[in-house]
């Protein structure tokens, strides 16, 4: 005779999360009877009423895709070799849990050139990247590690300065704002040559507002800026310079260079005897 399920039980383990479903899996006691021929795991959104019948064959285990947010109540059922089927096993209540999105901390550095190693520091990263992603202002990255609390990603060519965003399970995280730092650009020189002391006007990009630590040399001499902006410097020939390149560097990063000629400067002392 077809004895009675005692004790059957489901268990779900820890769901894998993402934006509308989650992962888990069903486990129950397998019966005693030596005739058994398998289950049928049953479940659905309201007590009683299952609108899901599964015959999962003789196995006690049975993977699920669940929508997040939702209640499911689950039973299972063994059969005989025979065909007879059992009552059903007690009920299970499951909520399936709401997935967090990431929550980005910190960014290390705040700021750099493309190429730079960045930090995000932060949570519900996933153990692995998967189909994760992370972007600087829109542009894609490429993560070169990745862990639950961290990944570490280079900038990206074509990257500018705005949010950075993770997004896993398609849940887009907080912003944190990144400085892409991007090299000057001369565009002329006023004057091309002159002597030493004179002073020249240097025409450009991405100069930086203020002059800070950033530096002008005149052929790998060092000069000092009387006026400085963001397209604008202002500065005297120094003591020293020869002909060559004039260079701009701001946050470490170099311009290209223009050429500059440093002419003698103006004779003195000329007398005329007769």
């Amino acid at each position: 005779m077809f004895g009675l399920i005692a004790g059957l039980l489901i268990l779900l383990a820890p769901p894998r999360l993402f934006a509308a479903t989650a992962t888990a899996t069903a486990t129950w006691n397998a019966n005693p009877e030596p005739d058994i021929a398998g289950y049928k795991l049953s479940y659905g959104t309201q007590s009683g009423t299952y609108s899901t019948v599964v015959d999962v064959g003789n196995v006690t285990t049975w993977p699920l895709q669940l929508t997040t947010g939702v209640r499911y109540y689950f039973a299972v059922q063994a059969y005989n070799t025979s065909g007879l089927t059992s009552p059903y096993s007690a009920e299970v209540i499951y909520d399936v849990p709401v997935p967090s999105p990431p929550a980005l901390t910190s960014l290390s550095p705040a700021s750099g050139p493309v190429g730079t190693a960045v930090t995000v520091a932060g949570t519900n990263f996933g153990a692995t990247k998967g189909t994760s992603t992370v972007t600087f202002n829109g542009t894609a990255a490429t993560p070169t590690s990745w862990s639950a609390t961290s990944i570490v990603v280079p900038v990206p060519t074509g990257a500018t300065s705005g949010s950075v965003v993770v997004t896993v399970g398609g849940l887009a995280s907080n912003s944190l704002a990144f400085t892409v730092n991007v090299p000057p650009t001369l565009t002329s020189l006023s004057p091309t040559s002159a002597p030493i002391g004179t002073v020249v006007t240097i025409t450009g990009a991405n100069f930086g507002a203020t002059r800070g630590t950033s530096t002008v040399t005149f052929n790998g001499v060092a000069a000092t800026p009387t006026s400085w902006s963001a397209t604008t410097i202002v500065v005297p020939v120094p003591a020293g310079a020869t002909s060559g390149n004039v260079v701009v560097t701001v946050n470490g990063l170099s311009s290209n260079g223009l050429s500059f000629g440093v002419s003698p400067s103006l004779p003195t002392g000329l007398k005329i005897s007769g």
